[in-house]
């Protein structure tokens, strides 16, 4: 079974987690990082997703937790070159929809923090 991790990727001013593999029942690599990303503070955290070529509903709930816990702590997270088919799952899922999703993880670096919504990516 192929695995999954995390890199942390520092790229001022947001702090970058590119997953890597698939996110199936594992998902203790992505819990890690957010404990640490919760001690630092970004003001800013970037998902790439452009590794992560499977995501179970568990990977998928913890995504969603790494956001509300950034989120409490005044933390934006943004989703970044999303795969095809984590897209798709992403989409039936309908958590996409609390996500500002970009196209690359530069655009959504760049990005101003106060921006309401990034178009989705279709």
């Amino acid at each position: 079974m192929p695995s999954f991790s995390v890199e942390v990727i520092d790229r001022s001013p947001a702090v970058v987690l590119r997953l890597i593999g698939e996110a199936r029942i594992d998902v203790g690599a992505l819990d890690m990082q957010v404990t640490r990303l919760l001690a630092r503070r970004p003001s800013l955290v970037v998902l790439d997703l452009s590794a992560l070529t499977f995501c179970s509903s568990l990977g998928m709930g913890c995504i969603v937790s790494l956001r509300r816990s950034l989120e409490r702590s005044h933390c934006k997270t943004r989703l970044a070159a999303v795969h095809p088919d984590v897209l798709d799952s992403l989409k039936r899922a309908v958590i996409l929809p609390l996500f500002e999703v970009f196209p690359t993880v530069d655009e959504a670096i760049a990005a101003p923090l106060t921006s309401v919504a990034a178009p989705n990516v279709t």
